[in-house]
């Protein structure tokens, strides 16, 4: 009777994960069938299969580039109100076409872990907040600036920090068209830590109103821009939507730009792969062990 029950039971376990697979497959056919493609060229490499190998690679290549064979025509998408009416007369929407080297999303993500092949110098000044805690102000080493050069302020996505090579990618092309480069290190990232138990989120919006203050004082005549890459995306729309005209005005605050951020993280983390979610688990992971006796203290003085 066990035995039967075991059986019934590891058939039923085998339907249900063939039943998730096939689920999880129809979500994105074309991504996922790369995701198979991409594990059996890793395979073929171990066991040396070099038939499977070529194979996989050439079938690979051709999903990859398969949407990006027609150019794609963009779309702008805003409120009905007079001033998303005058921009969406000036803005000119032309079609584009991705290069084979980043035509899917996975290929943007592997191509984000290449490193920069250009040495930065980033000067940190590390910046006191009100509650006791602190984040970092990496600048770009440019001492030939005026002080009225433009300052693009850059904020870096989960646990990311100046480091990152799509971050040193944009800070070395802007500082060619003379702007003075700034990267926001949000708390605890990028060898900063945390010392109260608020840590860094997309609600925490007390860091950017300082930034904003402290950059503003040192250079008073230059204007202040910003761009943000996902988690960092999302933080930048929330703080522009709750700046008020007069701190904007006061700032010399001129606007954003929000690079690929996310307006429904529980879904996107579902349609993520499991492989590069780990990776981000293990950069919060690291986050959280490295302040592990002060956020362990914060959950006993609340219990």
């Amino acid at each position: 009777m066990n035995f039967v029950l075991l059986i019934q039971t590891l058939i039923l376990s085998i339907l249900l994960t063939i039943q998730d697979f096939f689920n999880f497959f129809k979500q994105d056919p074309l991504k996922n069938t790369q995701i198979i493609l991409m594990v059996m060229l890793f395979f073929s490499l171990f066991t040396l299969h070099i038939s499977m190998m070529i194979l996989s690679l050439i079938v690979f290549l051709f999903l990859v580039h398969l949407p990006n064979l027609k150019e794609d025509q963009p779309s702008l998408i805003s409120s009905p109100s007079s001033l998303c009416k005058i921009l969406s007369e000036k803005i000119i929407l032309r079609p584009f076409q991705l290069p084979v080297s980043i035509g899917s999303g996975i290929q943007q993500m592997l191509y984000v872990g290449i490193r920069f092949s250009v040495q930065l110098k980033f000067n940190r000044q590390l910046v006191d907040s009100s509650d006791g805690g602190y984040f970092a102000l990496d600048w770009l080493d440019q001492p030939d600036l005026p002080d009225d050069a433009p300052i693009i302020l850059v904020y870096h996505g989960l646990a990311g920090g100046s480091r990152e090579s799509y971050v040193e990618r944009f800070c070395y092309y802007a500082s060619k068209k003379n702007y003075r480069m700034c990267v926001f290190t949000c708390r605890g990232c990028a060898g900063t830590l945390i010392k109260t138990p608020r840590a860094y989120s997309s609600t925490n919006l007390d860091d950017s109103i300082t930034s904003f203050k402290i950059i503003h004082n040192q250079y008073p005549k230059a204007p202040i821009m910003t761009i943000g890459y996902s988690l960092g995306g999302m933080i930048l729309t929330q703080v522009v939507c709750r700046l008020t005209n007069e701190f904007i005005k006061e700032v010399n605050y001129l606007g954003c730009i929000a690079v690929s951020p996310t307006w429904d993280s529980l879904i996107i983390s579902d349609l993520v792969p499991q492989l590069f979610m780990e990776n981000f688990f293990k950069s919060l992971q690291r986050i959280i062990v490295k302040n592990v006796d002060l956020l362990i203290g914060a959950v006993k003085n609340k219990v």
